[in-house]
């Protein structure tokens, strides 16, 4: 073959080999551009990463993230932020991250505090048997309500004798008379959290004073309703529902409830009752409320212990909480905090008026 007809027959060849040389010399700085920016941005993960977690954030307890998300769009006063999340106690809020939990379970300070001694102030002695009471103890609640060791009391959900307003207030000697008397006193027996508040009431021998042996709450519970008659017949079965139908009758009654309870009644029956904080004896000077709290408490960084103080104060302005109470249906902790009605208002001067509080655990 001679050597025209060679390279006639290369050409092909040869120019296919060029172009694909051309194509991947021109492609060589996209390349090397890729490579770059995978290399920055491996680079920059860690510093995306922990600017992600240096920015504060709300770690709201599981079943409130509804009504805190609707409290951050309706406070009149914006938020210092706005990033949520759901705040497990177990495994707190990681390591590297800060902001605010807010819940309904004390967990700033020291422990929750005595159940003895409201008035003397003298620690218990420390008992035997580790079983401890079912409920906590906020003693001096009433002397820091702003800052509580180190935990904000946000809103509370106190509990209440409510009646009519045409109905006597419910008497000690009638509430605690196993013998039961005029008009009905009613306990929603099916209802747990209805039968520990009146438990506790009836257990509480002097201010803050609860028993610490298990048998005693043990025994109470058993004697709550058998063998008296306090309550009214079926109180066993009773719910709240069927508590409130009883108490809205014509004949004397009362009924010990959460104020929350309130907010599910129709405004004219919800208008027809008033309410007491529970009977006390007469040489008692002071008294608690058995109330359900929610708190705020701060978490900054180690380093800038400063941080939240914004937080801090929007947590505590009386129109932040006065939003938060109506959204909740219970109580604004400040002062200044606006109740949204008459039994709310109640309440709330039950609790300013208020020694100590204590929940079920």
């Amino acid at each position: 073959m001679s050597l025209f007809k060679t390279l006639l027959v290369l050409e092909p060849f040869m120019e296919k080999k060029l172009k694909k040389r051309i194509l991947t010399r021109k492609s060589l700085p996209r390349v090397a551009l890729g490579g770059a920016f995978l290399l920055l941005a491996g680079a920059a993960a860690p510093f995306i990463i922990g600017q992600s977690r240096s920015r504060p954030a709300w770690y709201v307890e599981p079943g409130l993230e509804q009504q805190w998300e609707e409290l951050l769009e309706k406070a009149p006063a914006p938020p210092p932020f706005t990033r949520q999340a759901v705040h497990d106690p177990a495994a707190g809020i990681g390591k590297g991250r800060h902001g605010v939990i807010i819940g309904k379970t004390f967990l700033a300070g020291e422990p929750d505090g005595d159940t003895k001694g409201i008035q003397s102030g003298d620690a218990p002695p420390l008992p035997e048997d580790p079983w401890e009471p079912p409920l906590r103890l906020y003693p001096g609640l009433y002397r820091d309500r702003a800052g509580y060791r180190g935990a904000i009391p946000l809103a509370l959900d106190p509990w209440l004798v409510l009646r009519k307003t045409a109905d006597p207030p419910l008497s000690l000697e009638r509430a605690l008379d196993p013998a039961g008397g005029a008009g009905i006193l009613i306990l929603p027996g099916a209802e747990p959290e209805a039968a520990f508040a009146w438990i506790s009431q009836l257990l509480q021998r002097s201010p803050g004073d609860f028993p610490q042996e298990r048998q005693a709450w043990e025994d109470a519970e058993r004697l709550l309703i058998y063998g008296n008659s306090r309550f009214q017949q079926g109180a066993l079965t009773y719910t709240w529902f069927d508590g409130w139908i009883r108490l809205l009758q014509d004949e004397t009654a009362w009924l010990y409830a959460p104020l929350s309870r309130t907010r599910g009644l129709a405004s004219y029956d919800a208008g027809r009752l008033d309410a007491e904080v529970f009977p006390i004896p007469a040489d008692w000077n002071t008294y608690g409320l058995q109330a359900e709290v929610l708190w705020a408490v701060p978490r900054p960084p180690e380093d800038q212990p400063d941080i939240l103080e914004e937080a801090k104060t929007w947590l505590s302005s009386a129109e932040t909480q006065t939003i938060l109470a109506e959204i909740l249906g219970w109580i604004p902790a400040q002062s200044g905090g606006v109740p949204y009605d008459t039994l709310a208002r109640k309440a709330q001067v039950a609790w300013f008026s208020s020694g100590f509080i204590w929940q079920n655990r």
